[in-house]
């Protein structure tokens, strides 16, 4: 399944890959192509929601990218019984939580990227702001002025 535009909640046990050892009596799972995820998931939004292309930026961002894929391991103790879907099941939650810790620090990279971008708006519009301000007062003086100088 392509996971460009989903969720970490929304990858399921069967979009991942799993692998068994019985002699190690191990479990492994792998989700691969999660690397664009967060990205693909924001450019899908700014899609459905017209933010005009402001998200598409965020593929350029550093360090805001999740790994390529993402592994989860359940071995089983000599002193437990050996069971492939238990085992499954477990390595398939311990990658998720890494899925999930990623998805995170991806979405705050995101965000504080975001939240810096709207302050160099605020910046803009304060500055743009005062510029009018001086003007109005310096249009008010000149009018003053002419009236001030004006014959009665």
């Amino acid at each position: 399944m392509n996971k460009s535009c989903m969720k970490p909640t929304q990858i399921k046990m069967n979009d991942c890959n799993f692998f068994v050892n019985e002699q190690t009596r191990t479990v492994v799972c792998i989700c691969e192509g999660t690397k664009y995820m967060a990205q693909d998931f924001l450019n899908h939004y700014n899609e459905r929601h017209d933010t005009s292309g402001r998200y598409d930026l965020y593929r350029g961002v550093t360090g805001c990218y999740m790994p390529d894929y993402f592994k989860g391991i359940a071995r089983c103790s000599i002193h437990d019984q050996w069971d492939e879907k238990i085992g499954a099941q477990i390595a398939f939650a311990r990658m998720k939580r890494k899925m999930d810790k990623a998805w995170v620090r991806a979405l705050n990279v995101f965000f504080e990227s975001e939240f810096n971008w709207l302050n160099q708006v605020a910046d803009i519009a304060d500055s743009a702001c005062n510029r009018i301000a001086n003007e109005e007062e310096s249009l008010q003086r000149n009018i003053e002025n002419k009236i001030g100088k004006e014959p009665e």
